[in-house]
């Protein structure tokens, strides 16, 4: 199931927001939020630990939180305070509590970690929705040499198959003369820059 990560200031199903991201890991200039970091809770007037995370997606010794994980505060019973992550752009694949994929925007030429699993793995990625940006190509090139081709759809959003296992993978956007100008050139890399991860 693909879920989206949890930043600083993402809100909970309680009115609460994470308050806390104590990690060196970032989506744009919000930092990741991760397993132990606390979110406030109206409802109780306390705060709250997240105690989920993606197993296999570690920033700083601690697994990262994401879309529906748990914050235990005072209220009871523990289990149904959740939350709900929609700052981010970053996107895992969450099987079992553990994570298959990571999907995150970076730069026009990006060297992205790719979890190790050979079933159902797949990159994606997005550019701001301020400009349209659909049609434009780009290319994937895994660490073991595969080369991948796709284009983003109406929603600036790209998502590839990967049917290998690998590393790393290099993201180049291959159409960029197509836009017509250095100014939108530099705006795509603005807006790639915006959404990278530390």
């Amino acid at each position: 199931m693909i879920q989206q990560i949890a930043v600083l200031g993402d809100v909970t199903n309680y009115d609460g927001r994470i308050i806390t991201a104590s990690g060196n890991g970032y989506c744009g200039i919000d930092g990741i939020a991760l397993l132990g970091d606390l979110a406030s809770c109206p409802k109780c007037r306390s705060t709250g630990r997240i105690i989920e995370g993606a197993n296999d997606f570690v920033i700083d010794g601690k697994p990262v939180a994401y879309d529906g994980c748990i914050v235990a505060c005072r209220c009871s019973p523990v289990g149904n305070h959740r939350i709900i992550a929609l700052k981010s752009t970053m996107y895992i694949n969450i099987s079992n509590n553990s994570l298959s994929n990571l999907s995150q925007p970076n730069s026009i030429i990006n060297k992205q970690e790719i979890n190790q699993k050979i079933a159902d793995n797949w990159i994606g990625f997005q550019i701001a929705s301020n400009r349209d940006y659909s049609g434009l190509n780009f290319i994937v090139t895994l660490n073991n040499g595969q080369l991948l081709k796709g284009t983003f759809d109406q929603n600036n959003k790209a998502r590839l198959t990967i049917d290998t296992q690998c590393d790393s993978a290099r993201i180049e956007i291959e159409s960029l003369e197509n836009l017509g100008d250095d100014n939108n050139i530099s705006s795509i890399t603005e807006n790639l820059l915006k959404t990278i991860i530390g």
